[in-house]
Formats: structure tokens, C-alpha cells, sequence
């Protein structure tokens, strides 16, 4: 996206640092609280525009503080190597700052997150469905993989007719370990699995020998290929992570251009940085998005809440809204 420097007044920077109901695991670190920067980039005119450069830590290349660093010393006027969430924070406040309407239709389907209690699995997934949700993602490649085999089969066993499941195991397993796991699941209510070991080139043989589709989404942070190996049936696509909104836009028609499904999903933001991932996912005609993730935090910076009825987000309108509650002021500076 080009930022026409011309129209700039100032940057602002505020933070914030929002509990998690339950500590998250992030790669090998433990978080208690979801931190992130909001950017408030004004005209000179007055109006405003706000983004959220959000890093996960534990999951993202960059840490939070290098990306406040970074965007401290932020020139809009030069070509600099950013951060993927730096990037993707300008990108939305400038967009925010220059759109003229939303176009975002009513309701965005999405799947339910489940880490799954061993204990009680069965009624766990009931409640899901009860909730209307039709697409279960299921978080797999952290437990020994007979139990992750029990926890996807005793799901499958309790699921209606036309009800899937999504899975995710983060580049976690061996190529071996995964070809036992997917040789002993269910396979015929499986959406697809998420990046079950961490190379593409397995990916053909693992669809072959288990009928399991792969998505792809640690391997889109480089990823410079013009198509798909075969068994890659989807592309899970996070902004803060892909470096921005044009970014995953090109890896969107990518995907539609091979019949390979585009998924928007969120790295928990919390703020504007959330909205502009139901924008994007407002944008796909089909398809069922990532975004069950605001339940995880004790609370957001949202103006209104955001309902999931039936399996859907009841998208509201933020266009307008200044993105500062729970935030604390860092700096501001003119151009």
C-alpha cells in the first residue's frame, strides 16, 4: 500500500497490555497478558485513522518491543525493511485514514477454537455446537500423538452430518509422526490440518498415503512460489504475521486463482487491528474464517462487543472510533 506522505500531519503511539482469561502458550513462552501498539496516523484536515502492530510473542519474528522501537523511529517519507506487524499496523491506519465507506457485509462464519480437556471432550464439542458453530479447529501436535488421535476421533464420533473439523499442529511433528496420526484419524470429517511438519515438500506424500488435506500458514511468512503443491488445500492467513494488507492480498487471489480456500485468521488482536481482519474476511465470497479468538481475553479494546450468533460474527461498524481505551499515550510527533 503506498502512504502519500503528503497528507500526513502526525503520528501518535499509544500501548496496551490486555489479560488473558488463561495463560496462552506461544511457541516455547507462556503469556499472560496480550500486548500490542496502537498508531494514529492524522491528516491535515484533522481526521484520523488508527492501526495495531500487535506481535505475538513466542509466535511472531519480532518481539513487541522491537516493534515499538521500530515504529518510534518510523519515517513515512523513506523506503524502510519493516516489521510484519509494523507493516501491518501503518497499512491499516492509513487505510482507515483514506477509505471513504466500510463494505462489510452482515455476518462472517467462523470456526471454533477447541483445546480440547481430555476429560470432557464430548461436551466441550456439544457446546460448540449448540453455539451453531458448523467448523471446529482443534489444536493438535502438543500431547503425545495417541492422544491426540483419541481427542480428534472422539470428536469426530459426536459430530452431525456436515459438521468438519480443522486442524493445527504448528510444524510440531516429524513427518512420520504425522502419516500415524493421519492414517488413525477420522479422516472424512477433516477440513484439512495446518502445517503438520515443517517442510513442503512432504506435503504430496502425506495427502497421498492419508487423504488429509494441508493448509499452509508458518511457511507463507517467505513463501515465494507461483502455485501449490498438490494436497494443499488452504492458505490460513494472518496479517500481523504476513506483513500487511497487501500482502494478504496477493497471497488471496494466489489461492483463488488455484481453487486452494483463503482463511483470515487473527493473532488475538484486540483492537483495530481485529476489525481489519473482518474486513478482509468480509471480502471472501465463501469461506469460514479464524476469528474465534476475542473469547480468550478478559476484555479488548472494541467499542461494542462483538456477537457470534450461530456460528457467525454480527460485524459492527468501527470506522469511527477512537482506539484508545485501556491504552496508555507513548508519543506523538508532526510531519
Amino acid at each position: 500500500m503506498k502512504i502519500d506522505t503528503a497528507v500526513l500531519h502526525s503520528v501518535t503511539l499509544f500501548t496496551y497490555a490486555l489479560p488473558f482469561k488463561t495463560p496462552l502458550q506461544s511457541g516455547n513462552r507462556l503469556l499472560t497478558h496480550r500486548e500490542g501498539i496502537l498508531i494514529k496516523l492524522t491528516n491535515k484536515d484533522g481526521f484520523s485513522g488508527f492501526g495495531e502492530i500487535a506481535p505475538l510473542d513466542g509466535y511472531s519474528e519480532e518481539t513487541t518491543a522491537q516493534a515499538l522501537a521500530q515504529i518510534k523511529e518510523w519515517n513515512p517519507t523513506t523506503t524502510q525493511d519493516l516489521y510484519p506487524s509494523v507493516r501491518f499496523g501503518i497499512e491499516t491506519a492509513f487505510h482507515n485514514l483514506t477509505k471513504k465507506k466500510p463494505s462489510i457485509k452482515a455476518s462472517i462464519p467462523i470456526n471454533a477454537l477447541l483445546l480440547p480437556d481430555h476429560q470432557r471432550i464430548e461436551a466441550q464439542v456439544q457446546e460448540l455446537l449448540r453455539q451453531g458453530f458448523r467448523t471446529i479447529k482443534i489444536k493438535v501436535g502438543r500431547s503425545p500423538v495417541s492422544e491426540d488421535i483419541e481427542a480428534v476421533n472422539r470428536t469426530a464420533a459426536v459430530l452431525p452430518q456436515g459438521v468438519r473439523i480443522r486442524l493445527d499442529a504448528n510444524q510440531m511433528w516429524r513427518e512420520d509422526q504425522a502419516l500415524t496420526f493421519g492414517k488413525a484419524v477420522e479422516s472424512s470429517v477433516i477440513e484439512y490440518i495446518e502445517e503438520p511438519f515443517n517442510t513442503i515438500a512432504g506435503i504430496p506424500r502425506f495427502y497421498k498415503e492419508t487423504g488429509i488435506k494441508v493448509a499452509l500458514d508458518e511457511s507463507l511468512r517467505r513463501f515465494k512460489a507461483s502455485g501449490f503443491p498438490q494436497g494443499v488445500g488452504a492458505l490460513v492467513l494472518k496479517p500481523t504475521i504476513l506483513g500487511g494488507i497487501d500482502r494478504t492480498r496477493f497471497l488471496i487471489a494466489l489461492a483463488q486463482r488455484h481453487k486452494v480456500t483463503p482463511v483470515i485468521s487473527s493473532c488475538f488482536e484486540a483492537g483495530p487491528g481485529f476489525a481489519q481482519l473482518l474486513e478482509l474476511a468480509a471480502s471472501l465470497k465463501n469461506g469460514v474464517c479464524g476469528l474465534d479468538t476475542l473469547k480468550y481475553l478478559e476484555t479488548n479494546l472494541l467499542p461494542e462487543p462483538v456477537k457470534i450468533i450461530a456460528g457467525s460474527i454480527q460485524v459492527p461498524e468501527f470506522s469511527n472510533f477512537e482506539w484508545t481505551k485501556t491504552s496508555e499515550f507513548v508519543t506523538s510527533r508532526s510531519h
